[in-house]
C-alpha cells in the first residue's frame, strides 16, 4: 500500500524529506522505498520529524517528515508499507 513519496534527498545528511499523501504512518514502521531508478529495498523508519524539527509517532496524510536512510533516494520515489 503505497503511503507517500519522496520530495527531496539530502545525501550529506543521507536524510529524506517526504509527503504522506494517502493514509496515516505509526512510527516505527517497516517500508519499501522504490523507484524509476531506485530499486526497491526495504528499511525501517524509526524516528521522523515533522517541518518544525519535533519527533512525530504519527505521520498523518498531507504531512511532510524528514528521516535518516542508508540508500540514497530521488524525488518522486514511492514509500509504500511492507506487507
Amino acid at each position: 500500500k503505497v503511503v507517500g513519496k519522496i520530495v527531496n534527498y539530502y545525501a550529506k545528511a543521507k536524510v529524506a524529506l517526504a509527503k504522506i499523501d494517502y493514509t496515516s504512518l505509526m512510527l516505527p514502521t517497516e517500508v519499501i522505498i522504490k523507484g524509476k531508478t531506485t530499486a526497491p529495498f526495504a528499511m525501517e523508519i524509526k524516528e521522523a520529524k515533522d517541518e518544525q524539527g519535533n519527533l512525530v509517532r504519527i505521520a498523518q496524510e498531507g504531512n511532510f517528515i524528514t528521516f535518516t536512510l542508508s540508500h540514497k533516494v530521488r524525488k518522486n520515489d514511492i514509500i509504500q508499507l511492507e506487507i
